[in-house]
Order: C-alpha cells, then structure tokens, then sequence
C-alpha cells in the first residue's frame, strides 16, 4: 500500500525532543491503540503536530486531549492558549463547555434511577410530569425515556430563545421547557432528533422521579462520588465557584485566514441539562472512566453498567448500533460510545471503547471544529473503518437519488424554509444489509483532503504504525415506516457522530417553487425601475387596478427582503429567535400575503373584465398566486 508519510519514528521523535513537552506521559507500560499506534508513537504525534511548522503560528485556540484506560490516564495534552492576549497557556486548570456531552449526565441519572426501580424506560414519561405538561403533541402514542434516549421522541428543535446573556432572567427547568416547547412534528420512536429540549425533558423527568433538582441529583449521585471537584452543572455556572471564576477567564477562537478572538462567547443554555456543564479535562476523564471501570461508583451493579452499552436502536435491521441508552455509537476500526458537543465557545468530543477499556477525551475552546486535534486524533487512536468489515458477497452499489431534510432543523414554523436549503442528496451508496448502505472513500486522499494542510497530515500516520486502509467507509442507514416517512441515518465524517435526514420526495419541485419566489422579488425591482423609466418619457399607459397590481409587486420584494433577514437572524443568533421578532417577522408576511391576494383578485378580475392587456393580468394572477403559495407552504407567516 502506498505509504502516507515519509518520516520513521525515531526522525518524528527527535522532532518533538527539540521542544519542551505539552504532554504528560503517566503510564509506564506500553500499550497500542486500535488504530495500531503505540502509547509512545500517539504522544509523539501530539506534540510533533504543535509544534510541526506547517501547523504552528497560532492555528487553534486553547486544546486539552487526554487518553485513558478505564484503571488510569495513559497521556495528556495542553496546547495553544486559553487566552492569547494575556498568554495564558493551556493546562489541567482550563475549563471547557461541554455543549451536548453534558447529556451524557442525564443517561447515567436515568440509569441509576431505573437500577433502583424508581423509573421504567419503557412507560410514558407523562405518567411522571405534572398533568397536561404538554401542549404541542400531534401524536397520542407514548413518550418514552428510551424515545428521549434515542432522539424519537418526535420534538423538532426548539427555535425559541433557549440561550440567553443575563444570569438573572433564567427560570426554572420546568417553566423555561414549557417556554420553549417545539411542534411535535414526528411520530414517536421513528425520526432522530439531535435536540436539546428532548434531553432537557428527560433531565426534568430525572427532577421529578428523584424529587430533587437536576443540578442537585447530578452533584450528589455523580460529580461527589467521583471527586470531580472542577465541575459545573447549572446554567450560570454558579453551583461551582471556582469553575465559575475560570470560565470567566477562557477566550474563545474562530479559525479562519487567522485565528480571530471571538471574546468570551458566555451564553446561558436555559434548557441546561442537555449542554451546560463544564469542566476541566482531568474531570471529563474522571467521569469517562468511570462509565468503563468494573468497580464503578456510579453502578450499585456491573449489569446496569452493560446495559447503559446495550443498544436501543440500530441501522436499519442490522445489528449494528446508533445509539446505546443516550451513548451515540461510532464506528472506527472499533465501535466506540460517546457524544460529542458544540457551544458558541467549545468543543468536546468523548469517545469510549469498553471491549478494551480505552477512551479519548478531546477539548477545545473554538466557535468552529477546525481544529486537528479534534477531527484528526479520534481517528489516529480508535483507526478507520475499513468498507470491507460489513461487505459480503450480498453487497451491491444500488442509486438511490433522494434528498433528506436533515431533521435537526424546523419542519414547520417561519424556519421551514431554511431546512430546504439545507437538504442532503444521496445519490449512490453500497448496501450492505436490509436498510443499511456504506458510502465509501479513498482514506488516504481523505488524510490530505484539506491542501493547506497536506502535507502536515502525510508526514504523520505510517511511520506511527497507523493501521491505515486503502478504502474506508461512512455508514448509513435507512428506515421506511407504514405510514411513508423515510429516515435515514447517515455519519459527515468517519470520526463524527451520526446526524438524520427526513426523505423528501418532492423536493425539487419545492425548491424550484422557492426560486420562483425569490426571482420574482429581484424581478419587482426590474419592473419598478421600468415603470419609472416609462414614466419618465411619458410612455407608460396604466390599467386598470395597476394601482393594487403595482402594490402586489412592491410586496414580492418586501416578502423576499424579509425572509433574508429572518435568515440572517437565524444564522447570525446563537440564542434563537426572540418571539417578538418572530412575531413581527410573521405578521409582515401576513401582511405581504393580503396585498398579494389583493393584487391576485384584481388580476383575476381584469382577465375578464377587460379585453386589453389581458396577458398582464393572467401573468399577474399567476406571480401574486405563486408568492402566497411560496409562503403558504414555507410557513414563513407561522411564528407561533
């Protein structure tokens, strides 16, 4: 096979011995990873990758990576600086915002509670709620703590304003989930969701089986046995002085051209059970190993440890896992449990192998993931994932030509239409099994896929005894339901978690219908200025209704302009969109889809009323009928 990199290792150890070490070496005893690297060789390449020239010169913002068995931390590392002005460099003392790993805290919490008896993952968690909880349901099938586990609870996301700047203006969990409640626009236990307010329902449900609040239970049951002392819970950070003091102190980076200081990016997650802890990485390790360890203070039984490893879905009707009671299962050259999380100021990604007790903790205090510790060493540790393990002499390239609406965005609401223009296209894949396909890939192009940093990454993986594969392969899986929802699990990249997508059959004629919309808003602008040209030299010759008609086409700008801007909030918002704003984006639209219909009846009148200039009256209807229909079916009117 064609090798990657042309150094050997004892050229790459020299190169990391003529710098001071980031890492902590902490095991003695050598041990070789999955991917076939060696303990040794991994803690060669942490620092050969900081410190290599093509990589340096301030290309990330403040890294914490730690590798770890399940009896002891094998290798740390600390890179870059958590503040870069004040040179305030990285090291066991920095936090990191755990975004949707915090999760992972509710499915141990439920776990402990279904190993006492106290919770049945399989019983509606309304029988647990205060009565009429909820008000958004469509569907009368139960919600269970497996649904919410599995991300099927059938809730879209919330578009509601969930991250907020002021300490003070958070509610209660119970109040501020009643705030937010999404549409239920799925089917429980079909469609995966990535949502934040389905976890933060099951961390209220963990309130109210345990009578006592979220952020006490998980101090009580977990962070106190543990000894994870540099750990916080709650929104505000405030049940943890010290972590309180030094997140305060953390800046956050964007990689771009150049690293950019995007400031401290301190945002409070008001649905905090699914994302707002943060921690040291000695903590994060902490708790990682202790999901692993035999002798595990968060189980009162080794059977309630296997089980939370114990798979509760799975790609279409193989055996092969999605998700293990709240775990997200990746595969690797080995099967790995974890989460990964995202905030506007970090990045985590915890990975976990229990067959051999290892696992990978990365940390990083960057807006983006663009940063090769992150998307790079999961792989280098656990290795890729080969297209020949699930293929047999049954597998066959199949075309598939559909487009998914990924589901972790609104499907109805004033945002509707921005899951459009996100829309996945599958075109071929391998299927390697009733429901389940592989897209496959030249791994080692993927290692330079990126050119400004290619020939950095192929002077790294052979000469560590990379276990490299000439083909790898994404899995993917998909699931057709009786009623004629199509789902499909599919993984971005091989070292990410899996996301989902909703099929869409008609969605090129539906996109063709949103251009149509938008073309007629650049088209009012011609039409205005040709009037005024008309005018200007006394040609232009009115019809009747051309007053309304002129005030139809002024509108498909203003329609065209406002939803532009409802996307620009939306984009430029980490926190949602405020229902003011919403509300006023609604009502506008409202407002644009009355004068249409006024200018489309006045068309429609003029066709028959009058014999001139029917053909301006017919094209009329038609665009006025076109812009209704557009924000009709969009539901760019909805923000309730």
């Amino acid at each position: 096979m064609k090798k990657l990199l042309r150094i050997s290792i004892p050229i790459l150890c020299s190169a990391a011995m003529l710098v001071k070490p980031a890492f902590t070496s902490v095991c003695a005893e050598e041990i070789i990873f999955p991917s076939g690297v060696s303990q040794s060789a991994f803690e060669s390449l942490l620092d050969f990758q900081e410190n290599d020239i093509d990589m340096a010169e301030n290309k990330w913002g403040a890294t914490a990576i730690g590798a770890f068995n399940a009896d002891q931390v094998l290798c740390t590392g600390y890179y870059a600086c958590t503040d870069a002005e004040l040179n305030a460099h990285t090291d066991e003392n920095s936090v990191f915002e755990w975004g949707e790993v915090s999760q992972t805290l509710i499915w141990v919490s439920a776990m402990q509670l279904w190993e006492q008896g106290k919770l049945d993952l399989d019983r509606d968690i309304r029988d647990y709620l205060p009565s009429g909880f909820f008000e958004r349901l469509t569907y009368d099938e139960p919600i269970t703590m497996i649904d919410l586990m599995n991300g099927t609870a059938g809730w879209q996301e919330s578009s509601s304003q969930i991250w907020k700047t002021d300490e003070e203006a958070i509610l209660s969990l119970s109040d501020e989930l009643r705030k937010a409640e999404p549409v239920q626009v799925y089917r429980p236990g079909e469609v995966p969701v990535d949502s934040l307010y389905s976890a933060a329902v099951a961390g209220y449900v963990i309130e109210c089986v345990a009578k006592q609040g979220y952020c006490d239970y998980v101090h009580e049951h977990i962070l106190v046995p543990l000894g994870m002392e540099h750990t916080s819970v709650n929104p505000t950070h405030s049940d943890n002085a010290w972590v309180y003091e030094q997140r305060r102190k953390m800046k956050t980076y964007e990689n771009g051209a150049a690293l950019t200081d995007k400031g401290d990016c301190l945002n409070y997650l008001t649905l905090y059970p699914a994302g707002s802890a943060v921690s040291t990485l000695p903590d994060l390790i902490t708790f990682s190993q202790a999901l692993m360890a035999p002798d595990s203070p968060l189980f009162q039984s080794s059977d309630t440890q296997a089980e939370l490893f114990s798979a509760t879905s799975f790609y279409g009707e193989s055996d092969i896992p999605l998700c293990a009671h709240g775990l997200q299962c990746q595969e690797f050259a080995v099967r790995a449990y974890g989460h990964e999380g995202a905030t506007a100021a970090s990045h985590v990604k915890m990975l976990l192998a229990p067959e051999s007790k290892l696992g990978l903790v990365v940390m990083i205090n960057q807006s983006d993931d663009d940063n090769h510790y992150f998307l790079d060493f999961p792989e280098w540790f656990f290795g890729t994932l080969s297209s020949r393990k699930y293929r047999d002499s049954t597998s066959k390239e199949v075309k598939l030509s559909r487009h998914y609406l990924p589901t972790g965005q609104s499907h109805t609401g004033i945002l509707k239409f921005i899951t459009y223009l996100n829309a996945i296209k599958v075109e071929y894949a391998e299927r390697i099994g009733k429901g389940v396909y592989q897209i496959t890939y030249d791994a080692e192009e993927e290692y330079g896929i990126i050119e400004e940093n290619r020939e950095s990454k192929k002077r790294l993986i052979d000469s560590a005894g990379f276990n490299a594969v000439e083909e790898g392969a994404l899995l993917m899986g998909i699931e057709d339901y009786p009623d004629g929802t199509s789902v499909i699990y599919y993984a971005q990249l091989s070292n990410m978690p899996t996301k989902s997508g909703i099929l869409e059959s008609a969605y090129t004629a539906k996109l063709c219908m949103f251009l149509a919309y938008v073309l007629l808003g650049v088209a009012s602008v011609y039409l205005m200025l040709m009037r005024r040209k008309l005018k200007k030299h006394n040609a232009y010759s009115p019809c009747k209704g051309s007053a309304i008609m002129k005030a139809g086409q002024t509108v498909w700008l203003v329609s065209v302009l406002i939803m532009i801007t409802t996307y620009v909030i939306f984009v430029s918002s980490a926190s949602g969109m405020n229902r003011a704003v919403s509300a006023v984006i609604g009502i506008s639209q409202m407002i644009c889809m009355a004068v249409c219909g006024m200018a489309a009846i006045s068309s429609l009148v003029g066709i028959f009323a009058e014999k001139r200039s029917i053909f301006r009256y017919i094209v009329g209807f038609l665009c006025n009928a076109a812009v209704i229909s557009t924000i009709v079916y969009f539901e760019m009117y909805k923000f309730w």
